[in-house]
């Protein structure tokens, strides 16, 4: 009995505390077993506005349509009515990013656990970089606070680093950043970026993180498909000129995200003309030559077909 009165209680405090989010609560005190709660004078359009603003500090540049749509209706609700609207949004956003930031941590874990060795000093390494606050942490919350998205603060910023230490530097961060702000485009291309300047870097690490930033910034963040063409071109490009030899995964999974075909084709073709180039890049170029010319010849004897 006391357990599911303790379990009641709880709920109702942390009911309490989402309306004090929403602007709805000023203070409340526990008093034995009640809950003395001091409201707010506020009106619907005012509850929309806290929720908005909640949502915007949690995750400035994000875009959440059903937020905005609420908002946009909330003049014509009744008190009630944009009290329960407004607290089902935000439980929606709050349980949103809590999932994904569990999913994070947890994926940090593992992949700090498979890279270790048996004597467990890179997992001692690993833990130490996610832990301490060096001088990119600065950079990239700085980062984080702007209002609106753009890939190229990121990729400038980035381009500086270089070097094991920066690498190491870069993926503690990020990674431990992106426990509280999981689905920013930006903290999930240095993620990605940080495997790409380690000289162990793992590619299969920068592939998951790279396509989780092109459709976190498709889906939540607004950005546009002509943006994420530039983007992947330029670090298509980048990556190229610094004879990166990982450049197949890096290739593919631009082509797998349908992005900067142009750039993709180029690369391809300069990699079918030079023998030296990377032979991944080859493979994939080859694969893909073959697959185009037998989709030409399916046509055409589907039209010969067709016509007789």
């Amino acid at each position: 009995m006391a357990k599911g009165s303790n379990e009641e209680a709880s709920n109702r405090e942390r009911a309490i505390y989402r309306l004090m989010l929403l602007g709805v609560v000023e203070d409340y005190l526990v008093e034995s077993s009640k809950f003395v709660v001091n409201l707010v004078s506020i009106s619907s359009p005012e509850i929309a506005d806290a929720l908005v603003d909640f949502v915007n500090r949690s995750n400035p540049g994000s875009q959440r349509s059903s937020v905005d749509a609420f908002a946009a209706q909330a003049s014509s609700m009744e008190l009630r009515e944009a009290v329960s609207g407004a607290a089902r949004e935000l439980i929606i956003f709050i349980y949103d990013v809590i999932v994904e930031s569990r999913r994070r941590s947890l994926r940090e874990m593992y992949v700090a656990v498979r890279d270790t060795a048996p004597e467990g000093d890179e997992l001692r390494d690993r833990v130490l970089d996610y832990l301490t606050r060096g001088d990119i942490s600065p950079v990239l919350e700085e980062l984080l606070e702007s209002s609106e998205f753009d890939y190229m603060s990121w990729e400038q910023e980035l381009a500086k680093l270089e070097g094991v230490e920066d690498a190491r530097e870069l993926r503690g961060n990020s990674a431990r950043l992106l426990a509280s702000s999981p689905f920013n485009p930006g903290l999930l291309f240095a993620r990605a970026y940080s495997e790409i300047i380690h000289p162990e870097g793992d590619l299969q690490d920068f592939r998951s993180n790279l396509e989780a930033s092109v459709n976190s910034a498709r889906e939540r963040f607004g950005v546009s498909e002509s943006a994420l063409d530039e983007f992947a071109g330029r670090i298509l490009t980048s990556l190229e000129t610094d004879s990166f030899d990982g450049m197949a995964e890096v290739v593919d999974a631009v082509e797998q995200l349908g992005l900067a075909t142009e750039t993709t084709q180029q690369i391809e073709e300069r990699a079918m003309k030079t023998p030296d180039y990377d032979l991944g890049v080859r493979v994939l170029a080859l694969a893909n030559s073959m697959r185009q010319l037998t989709n030409d010849l399916d046509s055409a004897i589907g039209s010969a077909t067709h016509g007789g």
